[in-house]
């Protein structure tokens, strides 16, 4: 179990599994790799340009996100599991013109989830690139949220959307809308969602990937 609130760097290797109770820091970075299943129980907040990388490694390790992560000031959020291994997602992911990215087999919602990655839309927004994960959820009628939009919009890359885990996604809202410049939306892979809607605002190019 960790849990720290500090001024600097947070850096943890864990050699086991790992259940995070907390994690902050004002100005530093937080990294944390630990050869297992890795729950995040508490909030995990980075500020002043700070990053958040969360690594659940070795062979089917699972990453669960059951509290908030942000950062501020452009710093960006990791979320890895195992290439064999699932991202839960059960809350929030914010940032302040930062960028998230997933890796690892696949991402699950477990709630309604927003990833957010300008807070006040008046700065340039991150990118969201979850190409690496196909999306489903282990719940019905969930709803995940992307909000990119800023000064100039973020770019948005998705991956496929199935029921790997059960269910489908029931809806997605994206926005890509800049004040400026819309941001893009690349489509990886096929699209499927429940009986919800399918929500794009925002004027810039969505392209089909090969």
């Amino acid at each position: 179990t960790a849990s720290s609130t500090t001024a600097g760097d947070i850096v943890i290797d864990e050699t086991n599994g790992l259940t995070i109770n907390g994690l902050t820091t004002t100005t530093g970075n937080i990294t944390l790799t630990a050869d297992g299943d890795t729950t995040v129980s508490g909030a995990v907040s980075a500020g002043s340009n700070g990053f958040v990388s969360l690594t659940a490694a070795t062979a089917n390790a699972d990453l669960t996100v059951n509290a908030a992560i942000s950062t501020a000031v452009t710093g960006n959020v990791s979320l890895t599991a195992d290439a064999n291994g699932v991202i839960t997602l059960s809350n929030n992911v914010s940032t302040d013109g930062g960028d998230v990215t997933t890796a690892g087999l696949r991402t699950a919602l477990g709630t309604n989830a927003t990833i957010d990655t300008e807070q006040g839309g008046d700065a340039n927004a991150g990118d969201v690139d979850l190409s690496a994960t196909p999306v489903s959820a282990n719940a019905a009628g969930l709803t995940l949220t992307i909000n990119a939009d800023g000064t100039d919009g973020g770019a948005v890359s998705l991956p496929a959307f199935n029921n790997a885990d059960g269910q489908f996604v029931n809806a997605l809202s994206i926005n890509t809308n800049g004040t400026a410049n819309d941001g893009t939306l690349t489509l990886n892979n096929d699209v499927s969602i429940d009986a919800g809607d399918l929500t794009l605002t925002g004027d810039g190019d969505v392209i089909i990937a090969a």
